[in-house]
């Protein structure tokens, strides 16, 4: 970090940590103590947060979890296809990685190259034997093949890498974010993906009979009920994630049905907002403060991640399913759009041509 005013600040910050990385003082006191305005402390204090361990500069056991929420939450959105283990290792290599693939990958999959001289980022990689008989009845297993180690592999950001352009989920929705058009759009194609192609039936209400929810999911009868006259078109999609992800995680059959309420709600809220931020909005404000008021110690949080990382995997993937078919159907729509407007011009100019030869005594 340069030498500049923000970083006397956050130096200051350091001695008011105890021995746990909590703050010692309340905010105001720390703001006055170090004699800045209310905008540089709070730049400050956000800076060091940032910083490892996950959690420190925190003023109680709420925001610490609420810290470590968010960036583990963070994390698995870009990363959703690997371990909570190698996202720890990408994190702790590269910070701001969003697009994590390896050399022979981003040329044959992508048609991107990685730029020379980029050091790779080193996750760990399944080492696989297949098994022999004996094998076999030692690991008391029929597998065929079995994991028997790791290795460490180099894998590169798509910052690291050059060439053509990779869209993802979150280039559709974006395209008119201001007014959600498109999140309304993959909210009634996930609702109707649902209704058609499993067997959880998604409905709708007014709020005023969801007794103060945004939604809910019945376990007894699979059904999910959506607030239908909420305006934030974006809650909307981030409620039916979430009341899917209940759904996913704590129906009947489920084997995590009898978890306390409070862990549920983490689950169903961390794999809501993993899917958001997969989409490209950002429900963090809405999403880490619904985390925080369920969670009340570091085991829901952590005991839940590896159940969230399975759900958010599945949910991630079928988002992508339907907004590439979203982005298809679009791309159909435009086609048959400029079609009608080069009929149109045609006729403009027929009629246009046949007026004139007409002025001029024509038949």
């Amino acid at each position: 970090m340069r030498d500049t005013p923000i970083r006397k600040v956050v130096l200051g910050l350091l001695a008011y940590l105890d021995t746990t990385g909590y703050f010692s003082i309340s905010d105001e006191e720390m703001r006055v103590a170090l004699n800045v305005d209310a905008t540089t402390y709070l730049d400050a204090k956000t800076l060091l947060q940032q910083l490892d361990p996950p959690g420190v500069g925190a003023n109680s056991l709420q925001e610490c979890l609420l810290l470590q929420a968010q960036r583990s939450h963070r994390s698995m959105a870009k990363f959703h296809r690997y371990s909570a283990r190698n996202i720890d290792l990408i994190y702790s290599q590269n910070p701001e990685a969003t697009q994590i693939a390896g050399f022979k990958q981003w040329k044959n999959d992508f048609n991107r190259s990685v730029n020379k001289g980029e050091k790779g980022i080193r996750i760990a990689a399944p080492i696989i034997k297949k098994l022999t008989p004996e094998d076999q009845k030692r690991l008391d297993t029929t597998e065929e093949k079995a994991i028997v180690g790791y290795r460490y592999i180099p894998v590169f950001d798509i910052s690291q890498t050059s060439g053509e352009p990779v869209l993802s989920a979150k280039d559709f929705v974006k395209e008119n974010l201001a007014d959600h058009k498109n999140v309304t759009n993959l909210y009634n194609e996930l609702k109707n993906y649902l209704n058609n192609n499993t067997d959880i039936k998604v409905s709708e209400k007014r709020l005023s009979e969801l007794g103060g929810a945004k939604g809910y999911f019945q376990p007894s009868t699979n059904e999910i009920v959506i607030g239908s006259d909420e305006p934030d078109n974006a809650l909307k999609m981030e409620t039916l994630y979430h009341e899917y992800a209940h759904s996913q995680l704590h129906g009947l059959k489920s084997a995590f049905k009898d978890r306390p309420r409070a862990y549920q709600e983490t689950q169903a809220e961390a794999v809501a907002y993993v899917a958001m931020q997969n989409i490209g909005v950002d429900t963090s404000n809405y999403s880490l403060g619904y985390v925080a008021t369920w969670a009340k110690d570091t085991a829901v949080i952590h005991e839940a991640l590896s159940e969230i990382q399975k759900v958010s995997n599945k949910v991630v993937d079928l988002s992508n399913e339907l907004t590439e078919k979203l982005g298809l159907q679009q791309e159909k729509a435009n086609k048959i759009t400029e079609k009608i407007e080069d009929i149109a011009k045609e006729k403009s100019a027929y009629i246009h041509d046949y007026s004139y030869w007409f002025m001029w005594g024509g038949r």
